[in-house]
């Protein structure tokens, strides 16, 4: 799967254009809900000014439903704003030992999940519209790594008060919507949204939320460091993957 991925990075990057970042203005920040200007700065993004890229590791636990073992993976996961475009690889070791490799993905405005057996057999292999605003919702919920993003014209922000904001993110035909949960510091501590999930070959808009466990100091910004995702159904609240960063790095576009 690494060429698959090497390919996708380098058309989520074609038009990646090295430079000195431009710091956030007052102008950029001021557009903003209160709470959202409060987190830029906690994050010192403000100073880091506008990314272009994003590349991260991680490690964590992924299950598939309430009764499903835990299945530990690593991962490497790379953002382009300019593009609006992200893809999340992982690897995983499953029941018996059993090795998998997945690629959530949405790049030309279009989101592809898959999963392969031993980087063999496709056991997985989903697209569409209704994928298509999940990963959406997705990427929207992760701009928490990419504080700059808030402030580009693709997200429309509307104020509710001093702890939340919604973000409402159109790319091409499909629009993800959501909103920011903020604590008196000025952390994002929640975001919450409705998502397509899959049961068979139906997709039913639930309830999804990516709670922030942990912040920590990454290269003198103040980060999400550890969080979790969760459906909330009407059998009950599942928790299915819980993700710790090891590494981030800001515009450098290759892959690990």
């Amino acid at each position: 799967m690494k060429k698959i991925v090497s390919m996708n990075l380098a058309e989520m990057n074609k038009d990646f254009k090295p430079g000195k970042h431009d710091p956030i203005s007052d102008e950029e920040l001021q557009r903003l809900p209160a709470p959202v200007q409060k987190y830029i700065k906690l994050t010192k993004f403000r100073e880091k000014g506008h990314v272009q890229t994003l590349r991260l590791k991680q490690k964590g636990l992924f299950r598939t439903g309430i009764n499903a073992n835990w299945m530990p993976f690593t991962a490497e996961q790379y953002f382009n704003v300019d593009s609006l475009s992200y893809m999340w690889y992982a690897k995983m070791k499953g029941p018996l030992g059993i090795k998998f490799g997945a690629i959530d993905k949405y790049i030309n405005g279009e989101g592809h999940m898959y999963v392969r057996i031993a980087n063999l057999y496709t056991v997985a292999d989903s697209k569409g519209d209704e994928i298509d605003q999940g990963e959406l919702v997705r990427l929207l919920s992760e701009l928490a790594w990419i504080p700059s993003a808030f402030t580009r014209d693709f997200i429309q922000w509307e104020a509710i008060d001093d702890l939340s904001a919604k973000a409402t993110l159109t790319h091409n035909d499909t629009r993800a919507s959501g909103v920011f949960h903020f604590d008196e510091d000025g952390r994002i501590i929640n975001f919450t949204a409705k998502r397509y999930r899959s049961e068979g070959k139906y997709y039913f808009l639930e309830d999804w939320a990516t709670p922030i466990i942990r912040y920590g100091e990454i290269d003198n910004l103040l980060l999400p460091v550890e969080y979790e995702a969760n459906w909330n159904l009407k059998s009950g609240e599942l928790t299915y993957i819980k993700l710790e960063l090891e590494a981030v790095e800001y515009d450098v576009p290759e892959m690990y």
